[in-house]
């Protein structure tokens, strides 16, 4: 015998205990689905399968419950995992099981997180690039929903104008400060100009 299957000391949850100390919780799924008895003895192989059955299990919950708080991007999602010691076979099936369900896609990532960043404050098509980017979206995914997103470029340089000059009354500055942002510098000047004088 290497393991042991075993009725928590409440008598609620069941535990595979191996020789050596290591154990496991057995969600109540797997204990119905393989008939598991309080007492009942494992093979090192019948450990460790069942071993990777509930891993796989406790894994899919926990990327299903970070999913129901909002979108997460394939590689936000894998670093969250691994971040909770799960394994690289066990990711990658989880991964895979939620792309196929259409949980997971960094289309629909993009698309949510683009809208979201320009609700809070205007952004340059660059750094919103950039930001897809670090979150672990791939350059053309990113760059296909910032083109699709219908950003007016005229319309989000005029927005940041008007927003960032209330911090700063210098025009040079502000120029210099927007354009620092990946702004297009042409349009940051023609929109400065127009901010100063109307202003005047």
């Amino acid at each position: 015998m290497y393991a042991r299957i075993k009725r928590g000391a409440s008598g609620r949850g069941i535990t595979a205990v191996s020789e050596d100390g290591s154990s496991f919780f057995v969600p109540k799924s797997v204990v119905e689905d393989h008939a598991l008895v309080n007492g009942q003895e494992l093979e090192e192989h019948e450990f460790e399968q069942l071993r990777d059955i509930c891993q796989l299990i406790t894994a899919k919950q926990k990327a299903l419950d970070l999913l129901a708080m909002r979108d997460h991007s394939i590689e936000e999602l894998k670093l969250k995992l691994k971040q909770r010691s799960f394994s690289e076979g066990i990711i990658e099936s989880v991964i895979s099981y939620l792309l196929d369900r259409r949980y997971l896609d960094d289309t629909r990532f993009a698309e949510i997180w683009i809208r979201a960043r320009l609700r809070k404050k205007p952004e340059s098509r660059q750094m919103l690039l950039a930001g897809l980017m670090k979150k672990g979206v791939n350059r053309d995914i990113a760059q296909n929903a910032i083109d699709t997103a219908g950003i007016d470029d005229d319309s989000i340089v005029e927005q940041a104008v008007t927003r960032f000059s209330k911090r700063n009354d210098d025009p040079q500055k502000l120029m210099q400060r927007l354009a620092r942002k990946g702004f297009p510098y042409g349009l940051v000047k023609k929109y400065v100009n127009r901010f100063f004088s109307e202003d005047q």
